[in-house]
């Protein structure tokens, strides 16, 4: 079998290196299935894969390591993988950091702490969204009621592990009232953090603008594309108006007095011909 052409090195998230794994050996083959990984890995079922793709159970122990033969991982590929699959199933806030250190390590990447909760920030892509609803949404402790205001929905257990990492970034802090509410502090990614992590954040951010042709009426959202041929030089004048819109848009926010919704607004240009 051939190797799927995944670099493990660009993921902050084993399980989306996983789902392209996945995705790139059905490419090379078009017969290859889940039910193929688990005759070669020993899994109990068909299903085991697509079960720690969407997190439904842990990878753990000899598994993790034949599924890492299984998709002809390096020595320091597998340790960087083993790691990864560590860190994303801490079970707690205290483990899940050091288990970060480690992570970081595997690297070569030196961080404080701050650099550390930087990292988590950009791990996933709910905790920018906790911050802005922060802004029209009173809360103290209601750590249910803050899980189901986000579309996709979050777990009770992910709006806590949200609040304390903004509490910790001094992205948010309590009111006169002892209201949680975004403060002006503004995260800047550092060299290492955008090194490791960044991808991932971005597919992430990505996956959500297609859920949400599905998940949202035409009213309630703005999808569009263009296919332009440009020279460089007129495309690095795209990218200016893009970054010009930006700010823009965040000036829009700025001045907004009674936000009612979060939305995600995605900007991607890429070439499509060699």
């Amino acid at each position: 079998m051939q190797k799927p052409s995944v670099d493990i090195f660009a993921y902050a998230d084993f399980r989306k290196f996983l789902q392209d794994c996945a995705a790139s050996l059905k490419r090379l083959d078009p017969k290859f299935s889940q039910r193929f990984i688990q005759d070669k890995v020993g899994a109990s079922s068909s299903g085991w894969f697509a079960d720690i793709v969407k997190g439904r159970i842990h990878l753990t122990g000899h598994m993790l390591l034949r599924l890492a033969q299984f998709l002809g991982l390096e020595p320091d590929q597998v340790e960087y993988f083993e790691a990864l699959v560590d860190y994303q199933q801490a079970a707690s806030a205290e483990e899940k950091s050091r288990r970060l250190e480690m992570l970081l390590d595997r690297k070569g990447i030196r961080m404080d702490a701050v650099g550390k909760e930087k990292f988590e920030f950009y791990g996933e892509w709910y905790h920018s969204a906790v911050r802005e609803v922060l802004f029209f949404f009173r809360f103290k402790n209601e750590f249910a009621s803050l899980a189901k205001k986000l579309e996709p929905a979050i777990t009770t257990a992910q709006a806590k592990d949200s609040i304390r990492l903004l509490l910790a970034l001094e992205l948010i802090k309590p009111d006169e009232q002892g209201y949680l509410r975004p403060a002006a502090s503004i995260i800047k990614k550092d060299g290492a953090v955008k090194a490791v992590g960044m991808k991932s954040y971005f597919r992430k951010k990505m996956e959500l603008g297609m859920l949400a042709l599905d998940r949202f009426e035409k009213e309630d959202r703005d999808v569009s594309c263009m296919t332009l041929s440009l020279s460089r030089e007129a495309f690095e004048t795209a990218r200016k108006e893009l970054q010009a819109l930006r700010k823009k848009l965040l000036r829009l926010a700025e001045r907004e007095q009674r936000p009612e919704h979060v939305y995600q607004i995605n900007f991607q240009v890429f070439p499509i011909t060699k």
